[in-house]
């Protein structure tokens, strides 16, 4: 908006596919007439680059001031951290030396059980890289929500299935509608696949994704890589597909990013990272390996093999409500922190 308003679009850097990159910097040296602001407000600031924030000082009016709110422990970008005298530390980078000021962490939207398990994560994968801040329950409703956790050593649409209607069913009498329900993943295949699940006999839903179809992909890759789709085989994931697709797809990605809305009547499917600031009644959240979305042109779906980012996993509890239900594929670290903090809620729970 602002090279569009001030600017010369045609001296902007072209973008280079690197999304931290100049293209998206307002740049230094403005022409007298730009304004700048006295009031700078940032949101979310844990999901910016650097770069990004060094060009929105450029716009600050030298009497101005600029307020940042963060919550770093949904850094999924993992962005460079700092401590309060700007070395490498605990807290977001702001460009600021000093301390910040703590708002405490109510939640406005989050039942109490599925916040005492996004406390418990905190304390249990956090320790040591960032400070621990319990949230609170701004009111306590009469449903304190409801968590089951599953886990799969591979992925499997029958056990997925299974999971899903097993969960509808034992809830019919709550009047769940489809429209309330989130498919969450940090890795776009296996969504991809769930999706056409669902699409087709005996469930036949309509549902809003923010990527293609499996039929839109296989037609599209079939044409433009025939010799890599003679190998591919939906239900297994494959990094060299993927890879390509991420290229391929990019544009049609990021249209239906754009086109997403949450109340169209039906059953939701996205990325954790496109789904980030929302929040649904009830979010399956499907963890799968290790080979984790990342690639040069779009971080959010190429693959490399990483180890699934805590901030990740925090990121997709935190956008459910009322009911969670996790679904790990074959991540033994987390399967081991869920089994353990289950046992521990039976075990309380027996000693009421």
């Amino acid at each position: 908006m602002y090279w569009n308003e001030y600017l010369v679009l045609s001296d902007r850097p072209e973008f280079d596919g690197n999304f931290d990159g100049a293209h998206w910097c307002i740049p230094k040296e403005l022409p007298e007439h730009a304004k700048r602001y006295k009031s700078i407000l940032i949101d979310e600031v844990q999901d910016y680059a650097k770069k990004w924030i060094h060009s929105i000082y450029n716009v600050l009016a030298p009497d101005g001031e600029i307020t940042f709110w963060c919550d770093e422990k949904q850094n999924i970008y993992q962005r460079a951290l700092q401590n309060e005298k700007g070395e490498r530390g605990r807290r977001v980078y702001t460009g600021l030396v000093g301390g910040w000021s703590m708002l405490k962490g109510i939640s406005f939207r989050m039942s109490s059980n599925i916040l005492a398990l996004a406390n418990a994560f905190q304390r249990n994968m956090y320790e040591g890289i960032y400070e621990f801040e319990p949230l609170q329950v701004r009111k306590i409703s009469r449903f304190p929500g409801e968590i089951s956790y599953h886990y799969l050593p591979k992925f499997s649409l029958q056990e997925i299935a299974r999971i899903y209607d097993d969960f509808m069913a034992a809830h019919r009498s709550e009047g769940i509608h489809v429209n309330d329900v989130i498919f969450l993943g940090d890795r776009l295949a296996e969504l991809r696949w769930i999706d056409n699940m669902l699409r087709h006999e005996p469930y036949n839903r309509h549902t809003q994704t923010v990527f293609e179809s499996e039929e839109d992909f296989v037609k599209i890759m079939k044409l433009k890589h025939p010799r890599e789709m003679q190998m591919y085989r939906p239900g297994v994931f494959n990094p060299e597909i993927e890879n390509a697709g991420a290229e391929q797809m990019q544009q049609y990605r990021r249209s239906k990013r754009f086109n997403f809305q949450m109340g169209q009547g039906c059953i939701k499917l996205s990325t954790i990272h496109c789904f980030k600031g929302w929040e649904l009644s009830v979010v399956f959240l499907v963890l799968v390996s290790s080979e984790r979305k990342l690639s040069v042109k779009d971080e959010e779906y190429g693959t490399e093999r990483v180890e699934l980012k805590n901030e990740l996993v925090y990121t997709g509890m935190t956008r459910a409500k009322e009911y969670l239900v996790i679904i790990n594929i074959g991540q033994k670290e987390y399967d081991k922190f869920f089994q353990r903090y289950i046992a521990d809620q039976y075990r309380h729970d027996c000693s009421l």
